[in-house]
């Protein structure tokens, strides 16, 4: 079998879509990260589809390498490596499909029947009231739990913060049987870091999510030594989990990271957790949400996402995830 065509279509000006075509009839589907959606169709169209025509959809290691080594020579990887993670998930999509499987027994077997799920927003907008407000109505509607986004990004410890007065709000109005997961996209710097995780643990926040930049390493492993609770990290910027676990590996840090479907192609997921489980790290985070690598609700909100394409992909995991199946 081989890869004959791709096409990248941006659905709605917002959500880049690729189909890969082979010569046996089979189309792979695949959808990328929403940002920067005309620069990752430029990407596919011009440099990364004349790498994978002609290739066999199987050879997905040889061909995320090769794009890989493309993304670095053309620019920075964080767009480029997103644009190749949809081509990948569409060559895992075509394997599903030649093989008659879905894509949790090409990745080693299902861990669980049933996932929880939490609901999460990307606004930023929203009082501290109003935050909880909406936590509450998540919660109402079966969810188990609720990823807030604060601190300004772009910004470092920025004085109209307001990440704790949030945090707060929301215990009081869910309760203490409910996560709050709290993801700052990298706007403190270490010592605002420490101080805000420690009082976030006071209100027994699941995991403080990328409170550093993405690139200081250094920075995450001083932050895990001084004990601020499970903080989540690197889901951006890595192909692998060789990229960035060494410098987590340090005894007694034992926190988690937040992979997202983004740049870490498919068959990473596997590596990940024999690292893991390896190092000894906490699997909390891990073992909570654990499942498929591919686009999540807050991230994207195109056909995979919302489920319309679903049903014609081998993307399927076999585990249900929907709100209302998110039982402890």
């Amino acid at each position: 079998m081989r890869v004959t065509e791709i096409e990248c279509l941006i659905l709605d000006e917002t959500y880049p879509f690729v189909m890969i075509r082979t010569d046996e009839g089979i189309t792979g589907y695949g959808e990328s990260f929403r940002r920067g959606p005309h620069v990752q169709k430029a990407a596919i169209d011009t440099i990364f589809a004349p790498l994978v025509i002609g290739k066999d959809p199987f050879d997905t290691a040889e061909i995320w390498d090769a794009m890989h080594s493309a993304g670095n020579v053309a620019g920075p990887s964080g767009t480029l490596q997103t644009a190749a993670a949809a081509i990948d998930i569409a060559l895992w999509d075509i394997k599903g499909k030649a093989l008659g499987l879905p894509l949790y027994k090409l990745l080693g077997g299902k861990r669980k029947d049933r996932i929880r799920v939490y609901a999460s927003s990307l606004r930023r907008d929203l009082t501290a009231v109003e935050e909880a407000n909406r936590a509450a109505s998540f919660q109402a509607e079966g969810f188990t739990g609720y990823k807030m986004h604060s601190a300004v990004p772009g910004a470092t410890d920025h004085p109209d913060d307001r990440t704790v007065e949030h945090v707060r709000e929301m215990r009081e109005a869910v309760g203490d049987d409910f996560e709050i997961l709290v993801d700052i996209n990298g706007a403190y710097s270490l010592h605002n870091a420490i101080e805000i995780g420690k009082q976030l643990e006071d209100y027994g926040v699941f995991h403080f999510e990328q409170p550093l930049p993405i690139w200081d390493l250094d920075g995450m492993a001083a932050l895990a030594r001084a004990d601020v609770g499970v903080f989540a990290c690197a889901h951006h910027p890595y192909r692998s989990g060789g990229d960035f676990i060494h410098p987590m590996g340090i005894p007694g840090t034992g926190h988690s990271w937040s992979p997202g479907h983004r740049p870490a192609r498919c068959d990473q997921v596997r590596r990940h957790k024999r690292v893991d489980q390896h190092r000894g790290h906490r699997q909390q985070s891990r073992q909570a949400y654990d499942g498929p690598q591919y686009p999540t609700d807050h991230l994207n909100r195109g056909p995979f996402a919302l489920g319309g394409w679903q049903k014609r992909c081998s993307l399927r995991t076999g585990v249900q995830h929907r709100a209302g199946l998110n039982s402890r």
